[in-house]
């Protein structure tokens, strides 16, 4: 990844060359863009990095320089305010799977021995989903879960232009191309670690270890793409390779802060066809109760919901034994009807005969 505060900086001394007289006239009516205070020690607006700056210097001027550059290549930007929003989608595939890392890796070994893709089966598939890219946990979809709820910015304007891509030739590309929408967040790790967690962080900030994984979490989600057969309300898409996020760093390497972009299809599914996640409840499941609280969250629209039981499991992405999820299952939905998501549950069947079934009352 390359520094994205080198990149802007690029991009805004191109973009300055062209519009200087414009962005002059035009520097007043920039809406400003307010973040919430660092909570980390380790990331105080009061401490340097190798760059000689401090965290909050680093996102203001990342913040200045991009909204400059929005301004002079014709990109419209504005605040965002997210709430709990997460791509059905995403809840009835198995991208996100609750197992241990190295089994999760192992099983990506295997099956892409004779592919370069990994086909994610399930009932809600549409035709066909594949991922490429490294296996993701649980753990990763936290990650994404907080990164989404910290969405704070929104670029209306030419896909070939947006801050990911930002070419310099911009003046060739301002007619050209099809206008996309793009949201994305200056991040840094200790307080994306501390929305996850739901609490500050300790008296000397996020552990290392804890830092390095949420970071090698980011790292895996930006390396990883699907491509759907039937993409919901998105045939432009249709068998084209979906990055989950793009992202590079921002300051100097060893910094915990990114610049996140998500892509103009997931930004759809975001503002259209979206699920309800509930960080307070996913705090208190294991990685099983939280993969099952994904899939049924998108199901709460019904009073009463039913469903094969080994059907749910491999939208969930759950390998085992299915007496061992029911099991699972059975402890899990007995904390979610505690916290108030569910009113009761029950499993018919027998799991020999008769395949288990979950039913669970919601209404």
């Amino acid at each position: 990844m390359n520094s994205m505060g080198e990149k802007i900086a690029r991009l805004h001394a191109a973009a300055k060359k062209r519009a200087a007289e414009k962005r002059a006239a035009e520097k007043q009516k920039f809406l400003p863009v307010i973040y919430p205070e660092e909570e980390s020690v380790s990331d105080k607006s009061t401490a340097t990095r190798q760059t000689g700056k401090s965290a909050k210097a680093i996102r203001c001027k990342t913040t200045e320089d991009l909204t400059l550059y929005a301004n002079d290549v014709g990109i419209e930007q504005r605040k965002l305010w997210p709430g709990k929003e997460y791509p059905t989608l995403f809840t009835r595939l198995p991208i996100f799977r609750p197992m241990q890392r190295s089994r999760a890796r192992k099983q990506q070994a295997e099956a892409t021995k004779s592919s370069d893709f990994v086909r994610l089966n399930s009932k809600w598939d549409r035709g066909g989903v594949w991922r490429a890219g490294p296996s993701l946990t649980i753990l990763d979809e936290d990650t994404l879960v907080g990164l989404m709820q910290l969405r704070s910015m929104e670029f209306n304007g030419y896909e070939q232009l947006m801050p990911s891509k930002g070419s310099q030739r911009a003046e060739l590309l301002a007619h050209s191309g099809r206008r996309v929408i793009v949201h994305s967040v200056i991040c840094f790790i200790s307080e994306l670690e501390s929305l996850i967690r739901g609490k500050k962080h300790p008296k000397k900030g996020w552990g290392g270890n804890v830092i390095k994984q949420r970071r090698a979490s980011i790292e895996r989600l930006a390396a990883t793409s699907l491509r759907f057969e039937q993409p919901k309300g998105l045939d432009l898409y249709r068998g084209k390779m979906i990055p989950i996020i793009e992202v590079a760093w921002i300051g100097d390497p060893k910094n915990a802060c990114y610049y996140i972009q998500f892509h103009p299809a997931i930004v759809h599914w975001l503002n259209e066809y979206y699920t309800y996640i509930d960080l307070n409840i996913r705090r208190q499941l294991t990685p099983f109760g939280k993969a099952l609280h994904r899939f049924l969250a998108s199901q709460v629209s019904n009073p009463l919901f039913e469903i094969d039981f080994e059907v749910l499991l491999q939208a969930i992405g759950f390998d085992g034994r299915v007496g061992e999820a029911k099991i699972s299952a059975n402890a899990q939905m007995k904390v979610l009807l505690e916290l108030g998501f569910a009113k009761s549950f029950a499993f018919k069947g027998n799991g020999r005969s008769v395949p288990f079934k979950l039913v669970v009352q919601f209404k």
